[in-house]
């Protein structure tokens, strides 16, 4: 998945984060553009635009800056430099989302004084961020996004990133799988080896863009299967993920997907060598 950004003439946040907390902040991302929010991220930078030019004019004309706190971005001087132009020389108004417990870098302790601050353990995190202060001149229109039902009863297990897998059925009695999105406000980005091995009975699923990958025999002899569609966030396919799926007629990959390609409804790496 890819984050367009915006580039307008409205009031706009400017997103710091460590690339790679990618799995956890783009789906976040998606979410807030859901909501109106208008958002600016290094994603798609202009070709043949400098890097540093790039970030330092949208710092300096964004309205706020939101900042994904983690270990990866107190580690990185780019992201640190950000919070030290976007706070102390162009004076944005800001807020802070911490993914996880760490350890505030001196270089930003003072700057990061008195801001304010939402944990993501926080199980209303979201419309915190959405209620902030700092980025009410930045959400416009919501986005008329029609999204199916998710299935209830799906089993998850959350990962040391802070995300969910889907690890296996659970009590969920659909034939008709969907998988949200996010579970208990977190994202849900993978599903884990083995995760519907065998579900004779399942005859379609829909997997979400927040989903980076599909763990080994993750849909094994789900002989009722008669379509996939792959996202393009997934970077990874397990060994085996779709064999014995003997009802299964087509997979169809995301055309923004850069790992893989469907081609005549086979599914092949992005270069063609490998099916």
């Amino acid at each position: 998945m890819s984050i367009k950004p915006y580039e307008g003439n409205e009031k706009y946040i400017f997103v710091s984060y460590a690339h790679k907390d990618s799995a956890i902040v783009l789906p976040i991302l998606e979410q807030l553009k859901a909501r109106g929010c208008r958002i600016w991220c290094d994603d798609k930078l202009i070709v043949g635009e400098n890097y540093n030019a790039a970030i330092a004019r949208h710092l300096r004309e964004c309205d706020a800056v939101l900042f994904f706190l983690s270990e990866n971005w107190m580690a990185s001087k780019y992201c640190r430099s950000e919070a030290t132009v976007g706070i102390e020389q162009f004076q944005k108004k800001v807020a802070l989302l911490y993914l996880e417990s760490c350890t505030t870098h001196d270089e930003v302790l003072m700057l990061f004084a008195g801001k304010h601050t939402i944990r993501m353990s926080d199980p209303q995190y979201f419309d915190k961020l959405l209620q902030s202060s700092a980025f009410s001149d930045c959400i416009g229109q919501a986005e008329i996004v029609t999204e199916r039902k998710a299935s209830e009863g799906l089993k998850y297990e959350l990962d040391i990133n802070g995300t969910y897998a889907v690890t296996g059925l659970g009590t969920c009695k659909d034939t008709d799988i969907v998988i949200p999105s996010t579970y208990q406000g977190k994202p849900v980005t993978s599903i884990e080896d083995k995760a519907f091995y065998c579900c004779k009975a399942l005859t379609s699923i829909t997997i979400p863009n927040s989903v980076t990958s599909i763990g080994n025999e993750a849909f094994f002899s789900c002989t009722s299967l008669t379509s996939i569609n792959v996202p393009e966030r997934v970077t990874s396919i397990g060994n085996n993920a779709f064999s014995g799926c003997l009802s299964l007629e087509s997979i169809a990959v995301s055309e923004g997907n850069s790992h893989y390609r469907s081609y005549e409804s086979h599914l092949y790496s992005k270069d063609m060598r490998t099916l």
